[in-house]
């Protein structure tokens, strides 16, 4: 019982992190104009988020205002905090990595 509620939790954390390094690939390729730190809390809020919508989707949904409240703002927090927890750490580092790999392939002597 308890090897499948860890099961569950790494995958959640695999999930959260893959959708991250995707989506910074995605930003890193596309929106080479925006900062890496704008482009990794971009990737790290929508890798936090992304996961959250069909549970939160199925409580707004299902319950009444009343009883849906607390569960939304639950699940809205513990999206916050899987996206400052896993999906920024990830993305950053990646965005970071990239972009000293495209700094050293320019040739500083081909510009004078």
């Amino acid at each position: 019982m308890q090897m499948a509620s860890l099961g569950s939790l790494l995958f959640g954390v695999l999930i959260v992190g893959a959708i991250s390094l995707g989506l910074a690939f995605l930003l890193d390729v596309a929106a080479r104009g925006l900062s890496v730190v704008k482009r990794s809390i971009t990737a790290g809020l929508v890798g936090g988020f992304l996961p959250m919508s069909l549970p939160l989707a199925i409580v707004l949904m299902e319950s009444s205002l009343e009883d849906s409240f607390l569960v939304a703002l639950v699940l809205v927090i513990m999206s916050l905090i899987a996206s400052l927890l896993i999906g920024f750490p990830a993305a950053y580092f990646f965005s970071r990595k990239r972009q000293k790999a495209r700094d050293e392939e320019l040739d500083p002597k081909v510009f004078e």
